[in-house]
């Protein structure tokens, strides 16, 4: 109460860099953003059907756009004194695309898999197709070439009349 959006935006920012009780953080080489399994809309709890515990393409999606934001607003750094909102988002978005990028299969990863403390860099790339592997490409994120493949792939293998599949009937790959 009291506070404005451009607050609550860099509470969101700072807490995610500075770590949160219920264990979001960010990886701070990478910029990404780690969580806990069933911390996203796509991870069910009850019970435990797909968790995905790493960074998840569409946490990693919001969070560019929340660092963009940011730095469009003119916010200062989080710590009055680190990189700024616009060099964290580009070192962030750098990262998505080297790490979230499946040539072979033309659309991105949807989770990079990973343990606690286990760095960005490190961690298993998810080939799972799910509608997710949109949420980067409706943001601006992704553009051209990829972004054609990624809305291709999700034509071909989400659609359904009126919809889309949550997963593609596709194997996914440990």
């Amino acid at each position: 109460r009291g506070r404005t959006l451009v607050d609550v935006l860099r509470s969101i920012a700072s807490g995610y860099l500075a770590g949160t009780p219920n264990r979001i953080r960010v990886d701070h080489a990478s910029g990404l953003v780690w969580s806990p399994s069933h911390f996203t809309w796509m991870d069910t709890n009850h019970p435990a059907g797909t968790p995905r515990e790493g960074y998840p393409v569409e946490i990693q999606a919001l969070w560019i756009r929340l660092l963009l934001q940011l730095a469009h607003l003119g916010v200062s750094p989080w710590d009055g004194r680190g990189e700024s909102w616009a060099d964290l988002a580009r070192r962030t978005r750098k990262s998505f695309e080297t790490y979230f990028w499946l040539e072979e299969s033309g659309w991105l990863a949807d989770c990079l898999i990973a343990g606690p403390d286990v760095p960005a860099r490190t961690a298993a790339p998810s080939n799972a197709l799910r509608s997710n592997t949109l949420v980067p490409v409706a943001l601006d994120l992704i553009e051209g070439e990829r972004a054609r493949r990624i809305v291709e792939a999700a034509r071909q293998h989400l659609g359904i009349p009126g919809a889309l599949r949550s997963l593609a009937p596709l194997p996914v790959l440990p």
